[in-house]
């Protein structure tokens, strides 16, 4: 059974995405962004019986799938159609009979907790941050709206709820890596960006390992997403292995 994410629920919701779980961990950081009552996202619990088991998140069509198992596929594929689901993200397992799979890649947690890099900071300009990803990733500013990425971002750095470590030469923003999903078990990395002329300096692997340090100071399991299977031996060296798949599935209804 799902049920919509009402008042009386919320408690239910936070205890359910308190747990050592990527998806677990952005569904908790979009609450804690945005309530249940913003009409931004939209937060649902999956019940086996009387018990929570999972939750789902969606906005504009993109959702987000966090749960141990899937009891029934069949009702999970009606629900997320007929709540309007284009895409839903989630642990690959999870995916299977939901849709036709768009893109998957591997879950890598560092065990061991670095050392601070005390030549890394906190940023200081977000309008800096954007430039450099802009810069560093083909499409970016076209797939990602510049206000509502900023209002998003700057808000969770306020309240805690993120976190963003760079590195600049001469004057320039060069690196960056954030923490931006995290609840009381997990903290995801992500945004990770080397300007295109500095690459190959270590600076990157500086800026993660800051992030990787900052994830376990706070009692965090500090954990990464990557598409590019290349990447793989450069989070390796910043102490980071896989331990899973993730995946994006655009959603169909079930055939069962």
């Amino acid at each position: 059974m799902i049920r919509f994410a009402v008042p009386e629920l919320e408690s239910a919701l936070v205890n359910v995405c308190n747990t050592d779980g990527v998806y677990h961990a952005k569904i908790y950081s979009q609450y804690q962004t945005y309530g249940t009552q913003s009409g931004i996202v939209d937060f649902w619990l999956i019940f086996s019986g009387e018990k929570p088991i999972g939750a789902i998140s969606g906005s504009g069509g993109r959702f987000t799938l966090a749960a141990e198992r899937c009891e029934d596929v069949s009702e999970l594929a009606a629900f997320l159609c007929a709540a309007g689901a284009k895409t839903v993200q989630a642990e690959r397992h999870l995916l299977d009979g939901l849709g036709r799979l768009q893109e998957s890649g591997l879950i890598l947690r560092a065990d061991t907790a670095p050392k601070q890099d005390a030549g890394v900071k906190s940023a200081d300009s977000l309008a800096d941050v954007w430039e450099l990803l802009c810069a560093s990733f083909e499409g970016f500013a076209e797939k990602i709206r510049y206000d509502a990425w900023y209002a998003e971002f700057s808000h969770k750095l306020r309240h805690a709820l993120a976190e963003c470590y760079t590195l600049s030469v001469d004057g320039r923003l060069a690196s960056a890596s954030s923490i931006l999903f995290k609840n009381t078990k997990c903290a995801v990395l992500a945004a990770v960006a080397t300007d295109p002329d500095f690459r190959g300096q270590g600076l990157g692997k500086r800026t993660v390992t800051q992030a990787t340090a900052s994830a376990f100071a706070q009692g965090l399991n500090p954990v990464v997403l990557i598409r590019d299977s290349g990447l793989t031996a450069f989070y390796a060296g910043c102490g980071y292995r896989p331990v899973g798949e993730w995946g994006q599935a655009e959603v169909q209804p079930s055939e069962n």
